[in-house]
């Protein structure tokens, strides 16, 4: 009986690696696919300077004009929003701005979006953009 039971147990064992490999195999291959939709911090920047008619070196730029800061903002916004990157590294990605400044934008935007519902509507057709 003894015999049998590590029988079993080997083959329950075995069963089970079987199993775990298969699974992990799976969860590699949805990973890998969701990388490849991931969204880039530089696709970002280039829908939004297409949506708001600003360049893409004014948006990196010190500039402080409001034609530029509010969809460096909104950049900013959604690359926090659709990437894995923290606020240091979406900080340094716009020119070395610090975190802080990323994270001023992310909460403005947030706040602006729920208070203007015409704001939300327009961030919601450049998130289906963003999107694809």
């Amino acid at each position: 009986i003894a015999d049998q039971q590590l029988i079993l147990r080997a083959k329950l064992e075995k069963e089970v690696r079987l199993q775990m490999t298969g699974r992990i195999k799976e969860l590699r291959d949805e990973m890998a696919e969701k990388l490849e939709k991931q969204i880039k911090m530089a696709d970002i920047c280039k829908v939004v300077c297409r949506k708001f008619q600003v360049s893409s070196t004014d948006l990196y730029s010190s500039r402080r004009t409001a034609a530029v800061v509010w969809p460096r903002q909104v950049a900013m916004y959604y690359c926090k929003t659709y990437t894995l990157h923290s606020l240091p590294e979406i900080g340094r990605f716009f020119n070395g701005r610090d975190h802080t400044t990323v994270l001023h934008a992310v909460r403005k935007i947030s706040a602006e979006r729920q208070q203007m519902s015409d704001l939300n509507q327009q961030l919601h057709v450049l998130e289906q953009t963003l999107k694809g």
